[in-house]
């Protein structure tokens, strides 16, 4: 497989792991990180570009890679999260109080679930910007909130979204308005 990042030939092998390592090389100490988004024979994808290097590194395949500033991505991802945030924060009263409201017996809503991917989304942001105080409970909350979500109980969900959540939303946004990324 030959590689290459920003229009500059790297490697040539059919090796996954040499060519994962000279990857590495490449970007050290260069505060840019490789984006999603690539061309893998001739094809634009966005996508795991290292998933084509496991299963294309002992072919004739041709991978080249983007980079990007580190700095602008966790921007972005700061942005991002800040608007996702606001949005939860619109949305989430109105689906507690319909869980408070709700008595039939059918399965929780998608949206929920679509909360969870949400909620996943923020924790790997959180991850990446290094929000400590972020990352202190979520594993405990995010088993609770799927443990009721499993059990179809509304009510209890319903309590957890609006005595743990809400709160850990409101310190998430507190914490990314702080976060000053130079």
């Amino acid at each position: 497989m030959k590689v290459y990042i920003d229009q500059q030939f790297v490697i040539d092998s059919k090796d996954e792991n040499i060519i994962a390592d000279e990857i590495e090389k490449q970007l050290e100490d260069k505060k840019r990180i490789i984006s999603s988004q690539y061309i893998f024979n001739g094809e634009s994808i966005t996508g795991n570009w290292f998933q084509e290097i496991k299963l294309n590194a002992d072919t004739d395949a041709q991978l080249k890679l983007v980079t990007e500033e580190l700095i602008v991505v966790l921007k972005e991802m700061k942005e991002t999260a800040s608007e996702y945030i606001i949005q939860l924060e619109t949305n989430l009263p109105n689906v507690i109080e319909k869980l408070y409201h709700t008595y039939d017996n059918k399965p929780l809503d998608e949206k929920l679930y679509n909360l969870i991917e949400g909620i996943e989304y923020l924790l790997n942001v959180a991850i990446n910007l290094n929000l400590e105080k972020i990352l202190e409970s979520h594993d405990e909350m995010l088993k609770e909130l799927m443990e009721v979500l499993e059990a179809n109980d509304k009510a209890d969900c319903a309590d957890l979204l609006n005595y743990e959540w809400l709160p850990w939303l409101d310190q998430y946004k507190s914490e990314l308005l702080a976060l000053e990324l130079q």
